[in-house]
């Protein structure tokens, strides 16, 4: 299965996100606008083994997909058996979040495999109470920090497992946890350094998300849930559901040690991004690091409880499968209907979008492309052709401390925007020559997206 997704990793173009990180990973920085730095880490690394391509910039998507496999397996091998292993080792692959979200190159990906890697530390500890685990836990848990902000729930969790769990309570008097998170801090200092010099502006980017006045919308609540079950796909996210709620009332009844922690890696950040979902449009992929813990509930029930459960958790992992299959077929073929809203049309088209501007800047001897949004730029820059600079001139504060390119005055300039009416920050810097062209975006051969295109100069 790694073998297949790497395959389609190098077939499928970028996503505008994914060129945007890839951008970060060629201006370094102790920290990003929007998020933490390990993304431009893991692209760095595989464009060093495979060159500023697809599979470069991907490359390490799918092998911290088998990685998280791996840990699940070996989490539950000890915990639950190798039954419970096979079935929670393959659930994880059944899942679109790692059967087909790790074909591309996001923060969720490494915040997917170091908040696994801080449970299965864990899950060791509570097996070998051997107070190295807590160095390791820190560690894992500190690199998911370094993957994205909300890692923050991983040290909730914790914390409210040693205080609910009375076995695990006096630990708290210890320098073993104490020592684990301070590991944990230390690795996050780089986030830290980099927002105390530039204004705490990552943090109130995110926090501005819930200083804004909501209303209560039922469809937001309703579209969460099923976008985490189409990402879990809809059996297996049943399956997943029932478990959780079995380990739940069964973690408050015996306190066990190991499913109380599963069961709070799930349900903390789970209640918070639920609760949150009736006010805000919360993004799918937001919970993802609560689906191994959840998975690992599963296999231990499936391997111990009645035949019912374990037909439904087996039907969960088959019907993923297949739907994962499809899904990989869809994603390469060139053939199929035009759906609107096709999450796949943002992989498809960039290249021949980017020959077309590209053609035509060099053909009116512009040497520069300016566009308004991040997300042109960004994919521009990736596959625009060579000798054409790419600069966004709007929304500095996603390039802190980059060697962005600026326009200089009276430089001939190709101006690409998805829309047709310019924004006011742009028009007056410009005198245009002409008025807007349209260049198309097309997907399974039918137009997707429209961009204007107009030459000007800055005055």
């Amino acid at each position: 299965m790694v073998i297949v997704r790497l395959w389609i990793a190098s077939d499928v173009e970028l996503h505008f996100d994914e060129a945007y990180y890839w951008y970060w990973s060629k201006n370094p920085q102790l920290s990003y606008f929007d998020h933490p730095p390990m993304v431009t880490w893991l692209i760095r690394a595989g464009t060093a083994l495979y060159g500023d391509t697809e599979l470069g910039v991907r490359f390490l998507g799918p092998v911290c997909g088998l990685i998280v496999s791996l840990l699940v397996f070996d989490a539950a091998d000890r915990a639950y058996g190798r039954q419970a292993a096979c079935l929670a080792g393959l659930a994880v692959q059944a899942t679109l979040l790692v059967g087909a979200g790790s074909i591309l190159m996001t923060p969720d990906i490494p915040l997917l495999l170091f908040s696994t890697a801080t449970m299965w530390a864990l899950v060791r500890y509570n097996l070998y109470p051997d107070p190295r685990w807590w160095l390791v836990a820190g560690l894992c848990g500190g690199a998911a920090l370094l993957s994205k902000y909300t890692a923050l729930f991983l040290a909730i969790s914790v914390g409210l497992w040693l205080l609910l769990t009375p076995n695990r309570r006096r630990l708290l008097t210890t320098p073993w946890p104490w020592a684990g998170l301070s590991i944990s801090l230390i690795c996050f200092l780089p986030v830290l350094i980099w927002n105390a010099q530039n204004g705490w502006v990552s943090f109130a980017r995110q926090g501005g998300r819930l200083a804004r006045d909501y209303a209560i919308r039922p469809d937001y609540l309703i579209e969460f849930i099923a976008g985490q079950a189409g990402q879990i796909t809809p059996v297996l996210f049943a399956a997943l559901v029932w478990a959780v709620w079995i380990g739940a009332k069964s973690a408050i009844r015996t306190r066990e040690a190991t499913l109380t922690l599963l069961i709070l890696m799930v349900l903390v950040p789970g209640t918070v991004f639920l609760g949150l979902s009736f006010f805000m449009r919360v993004q799918g992929n937001w919970p993802d690091a609560i689906w191994p813990p959840a998975i690992l509930v599963m296999a231990r029930f499936a391997s111990m409880t009645t035949d019912r459960f374990r037909r439904l958790a087996t039907a969960g992992i088959t019907t993923g499968f297949v739907i994962v299959g499809m899904v990989w077929i869809y994603a390469i073929s060139p053939f199929g209907p035009c759906v609107a809203g096709d999450p796949f049309a943002l992989l498809n088209g960039q290249r021949q979008l980017s020959a077309r501007v590209g053609a035509l800047a060099q053909a009116n001897n512009a040497d520069l492309v300016v566009t308004p949004d991040y997300a042109t730029a960004s994919m521009l820059r990736f596959y625009a052709p060579d000798g054409i600079q790419i600069a966004h001139i709007a929304a500095k504060q996603r390039y802190i401390g980059f060697n962005q390119v600026l326009p200089h005055q009276g430089q001939m300039t190709l101006i690409v925007s998805r829309k047709i009416q310019l924004p006011e920050r742009i028009r007056p810097r410009f005198e245009f020559l002409g008025s807007p062209g349209e260049i198309r975006r097309n997907h399974k051969g039918c137009r997707y997206d429209s961009y204007a295109a107009v030459l000007a100069k800055r005055i």
